[in-house]
């Protein structure tokens, strides 16, 4: 009987004092940080124009895009939803088309979101050669909207 106490209080110790000790991270358990694709950088970059004065537009936007999409129509979109939304704080993608294109939602300060289709140019600096920004959909506040 003395014996089956002490076992048992001696494997109590063990367990609590393992327990206790924070257990150190080994090369398996931790991930390492990826790198983000050519398109979700662009994605990104995308999510830094929704602001009050976007440009810039010649260092991520290929000139074929740019001749079918002024520079002007692309300031006063990106400008309006920021003026409407908020600052983008996140954009995720949702689904990948291939290597250089995906469906993305942009997230706004005021719990806003964006459905975008972004394409990229598969060499060089990948610049943009489509996107298309879907309408700014609300945030539901409250179980009536959800419907």
């Amino acid at each position: 009987m003395i014996r089956e106490t002490a076992a048992c209080l001696l494997v109590a110790v063990i367990c609590s004092s393992t327990a206790a000790q924070p257990l150190a991270p080994s090369e398996e358990q931790t991930a390492p940080e990826s790198k983000p694709s050519p398109l979700e950088a662009r994605a990104s970059d995308v999510r830094a124009l929704f602001c009050k004065e976007p440009g810039g537009y010649d260092k991520l936007f290929d000139p074929a895009f740019l001749a079918l999409v002024s520079e002007a129509r692309l300031t006063a979109k990106f400008s309006d939803y920021f003026a409407r939304a908020g600052r983008c704080t996140g954009v995720k993608l949702m689904q990948t088309q291939g290597p250089n294109s995906g469906q993305f939602e942009f997230g706004f300060q005021n719990g806003a979101t964006v459905a975008a289709s972004l394409t990229i140019k598969g060499d060089g600096p990948h610049l943009i050669a489509g996107l298309f920004l879907g309408p700014l959909t609300p945030a539901s506040t409250s179980p009536s909207e959800v419907r």
